[in-house]
């Protein structure tokens, strides 16, 4: 996906954001349109050397917007529950905890399913 960005993310329908600091790109994040109005939040990272400056919210933040622009109405994510920091996040902005894993996930080290929920 990330070798090929335009053709795995842009041209399905879905968007990049990218962090700056300066001129220097310090994090990013994708929305992945699956199907009409269905969207997965993906590639979220930030440069270990800037986190905690709120970078990673900011971009999940223009996620969820661009969401909302687009009139879905799913959005999910999939993590790893070793990353307490981002779930943090991820459940301050909305995101519900799901039981188990998401059905037929392509990720291999993904043991967290989260769905956005307007308002939660």
């Amino acid at each position: 996906m990330l070798s090929d960005p335009e053709r795995h993310i842009l041209a399905p329908g879905g968007a990049i954001f990218f962090a700056r600091l300066g001129e220097q790109v310090i994090g990013t994040c994708a929305l992945l349109q699956e199907s009409p109005g269905v969207f997965e939040l993906t590639k979220m990272g930030v440069d270990e050397t800037f986190r905690g400056l709120g970078a990673g919210r900011r971009l999940l933040d223009a996620c969820i917007a661009e969401f909302h622009r687009r009139k879905g109405h799913t959005l999910f994510l999939e993590s790893n529950s070793r990353l307490t920091t981002a779930l943090r996040m991820y459940e301050k902005a909305g995101f519900v905890m799901q039981p188990g894993v998401r059905p037929g996930s392509h990720y291999e080290r993904a043991d967290v399913y989260m769905v956005y929920q307007r308002g939660a």
